[in-house]
């Protein structure tokens, strides 16, 4: 891949060379990086004494976001960097095989939870009406016309990396690496220019629409691209030195106040204000890209020891289930005992525990075994598989082992 950055003049806090898991093993801090996420998530979506005082109300609605664009971010960059190594391996992405692990990794637990609100449906407990349960058999929901029911409200980001596994994988089986990462971009820009255009026509909320969210996870996917190129790699490097994250931290800062609705209202004329709302998920991305970066070129400083935690790490492969069996338990404004803090986390937490238990680890371990029938004379893994994420599911690995299948638990997919 060919990048035009000039390098003469940056001093590199960081050695040129790739980082150990570019092409193999497993890739520190994404457990981590899921564990803030599904948090970020869970504060968003619960009811919790004192909630609704002051601004936080407000808070809540920008953390939600927040930790869905982290799990964008991660989904683009962790299925990048398979796919990278998949082709530097064997020339090319096997699309079959692709989509089968993602198959496995993503409808059963999506499966079973849509079962779970087909009995509250029957039951009367919710209301849904067919076009809703089309929408969620075709995983459309986010086009659906909101508000939408609250047992479907955390499906649209689902949806949105469902496209993304569909689309992205075509495109980088018909063009070549380099004009995929061209395409990254031009993604960028259609987004925003999307996301200003229609704030600048209609009040319609568009924030789950995939064309105006997809550069969330294309900016993941670039910095997959950018890791394997040593120039782009001094200007990451240079980019996520502690100066530099102070003042991106600041203007991220500044952005999340000054560009929310809320404040912009009454700061910003309305043209001003459209093209802020739709400049600040690009400058929320790009933060959540350079801490990244920065964690996982720095896994033993004091923020990578962090998110290296077993507790963290723990937190994080059950943060698929979490995100799935979560919204039952925030179902009501007024909520029962079961929908009551602090019994609702701790049920969220065993739901999700059972789930990753006995029905993602059974389809995980057949995936496995598919894969590496699909590459004989490979060794098995010995470690167990993990899944983790509304997209993606990490696994604790060997450093060593590089194979399809056991690989992509090595790395964190």
């Amino acid at each position: 891949m060919s990048l035009l950055l000039q390098t003469s003049k940056i001093s590199a806090p960081i050695p040129n060379p790739p980082p150990t898991w570019l092409d193999r093993g497993r890739i520190p801090c994404l457990d981590g990086l899921r564990a803030l996420a599904i948090l970020l998530v869970i504060f968003a979506h619960g009811h919790f004494p004192g909630d609704r005082f002051g601004p936080i109300p407000m808070l809540k609605g920008r953390c939600g976001f927040l930790g869905v664009q982290v799990f964008f971010v991660l989904s683009g960059f962790l299925i990048s960097t398979l796919m990278l190594r998949e082709i530097q391996r064997r020339g090319q992405v096997h699309l079959g095989h692709f989509y089968l692990r993602r198959a496995l990794r993503i409808i059963p637990v999506y499966a079973a939870y849509l079962l779970l609100v087909a009995i509250l449906d029957a039951s009367g407990v919710v209301r849904l009406q067919s076009r809703q349960w089309l929408a969620a058999a075709t995983y459309t929901v986010n086009f659906l016309p909101r508000p939408l029911p609250l047992a479907m409200s955390h499906l649209w980001s689902l949806c949105v990396e469902e496209h993304f596994y569909l689309l992205w994988p075509l495109l980088m089986v018909v063009l070549p690496p380099r004009w995929c990462f061209r395409a990254i971009p031009a993604c960028l820009v259609l987004a925003f220019v999307a996301r200003w255009i229609l704030l600048a026509v209609s009040d319609a909320p568009i924030d789950l629409l995939t064309f105006t969210r997809i550069d969330d996870i294309a900016v993941g996917c670039g910095l997959a691209y950018l890791a394997r190129s040593p120039s782009a790699r001094l200007w990451l490097h240079w980019f996520t030195s502690y100066r530099c994250l102070a003042l991106l931290c600041l203007l991220f800062a500044v952005s999340q106040v000054c560009l929310s609705r809320t404040v912009g209202s009454s700061l910003l004329p309305p043209a001003a204000l459209h093209f802020g709302l739709a400049l600040s998920n690009d400058v929320n991305v790009l933060a959540i890209a350079a801490l990244m970066w920065a964690v996982l070129t720095r896994p033993h400083g004091f923020l990578g020891r962090f998110l290296n935690h077993p507790a963290a790490v723990h937190l994080g492969v059950l943060s698929y289930s979490i995100y799935i069996w979560h919204v039952p338990f925030f179902m009501r404004e007024e909520p029962a005992w079961l929908c009551s803090f602090p019994q609702c986390l701790l049920l969220i937490f065993v739901a999700a525990s059972v789930s990753y238990r006995w029905i993602e680890k059974p389809f995980l371990t057949w995936k496995d075994r598919l894969s590496i029938e699909s590459f004989p004379g490979q060794p098995r893994s010995r470690n167990r598989a993990r899944m983790s994420d509304p997209g993606l599911r990490e696994g604790a690995a060997s450093q060593t082992s590089f194979r399809c299948g056991a690989w992509e638990r090595d790395c964190g997919s």
